[in-house]
């Protein structure tokens, strides 16, 4: 099995590292890197220590020792030098494990560290990295999915046509190609449906040997940040 890429904002909670690792089966192939804020007092490194050691002591009993690795970043910078060093610390690892997968979990350690690493997946997807981006409840280790199209949606490369088609599905609920080729031709609509699904902002089922078109979450999303 090709290496994964595990990549975590790290804080105080060790659980928000070993839930998924454990759910992914996580092995000698895979590769693990914990980022962290440098710790500004000696509370804080304590609380980071005694958070550390409880993952260091995960990997020791699953065997998996050498594929832990951390690093600190200095937050006391302008926010594009935090996403610079976070970016040559990923290219690091990349460069060197090839991972098929980078599997980022934003759900530990300072917001500013959050928000960098999550800028920095998402120009590694717009390179054409393979990356999946998770966070989570900070109350409890529910994980949520952020959709890698979230992370190269730009709403300003949506035409008006295929505009006037996302309102209506967004005012229909669902449609076939015959009610929403209104004033359009209908191979123009299944065309425009057909861009509007490659950007995952529509999906269809089958109905009657029909095509039953209505939004995806994304395209509900490009709906109300586009308004009237």
């Amino acid at each position: 099995m090709p290496s994964r890429m595990y990549v975590f904002t790290f804080g105080w909670s060790p659980e928000f590292v070993i839930q998924p690792l454990v759910k992914d089966g996580v092995d000698k192939k895979d590769y693990v890197l914990l980022l962290t804020n440098k710790p500004e007092s000696e509370f804080s490194r304590k609380k980071f220590e005694e958070a550390y050691q409880q993952i260091v002591s995960f990997f020791k009993f699953t065997n998996l020792s050498n594929i832990l690795e951390y690093r600190e970043i200095d937050l006391n910078k302008d926010f594009t030098e935090i996403c610079v060093d976070v970016m040559r610390i990923l290219n690091e690892y990349i460069v060197v494990h090839k991972p098929s997968v980078i599997k980022a979990y934003l759900s530990g350690g300072m917001r500013v560290l959050v928000l960098a690493v999550f800028a920095v997946t998402r120009l590694l997807y717009l390179k054409g990295l393979n990356v999946e981006v998770y966070t989570s409840r900070e109350d409890r280790p529910i994980i949520y999915k952020i959709p890698a199209n979230l992370l190269t949606l730009d709403i300003q490369k949506i035409t008006k046509e295929q505009l006037e088609l996302l309102k209506m599905l967004n005012n229909l609920g669902s449609a076939t190609v015959e009610a929403l080729a209104i004033g359009r031709a209908r191979d123009t609509t299944r065309k425009l449906l057909a861009k509007l699904k490659e950007k995952n902002l529509v999906t269809h089922t089958t109905l009657n040997r029909k095509h039953v078109y209505k939004l995806t979450p994304l395209g509900k999303l490009a709906v109300a940040a586009i308004g009237d």
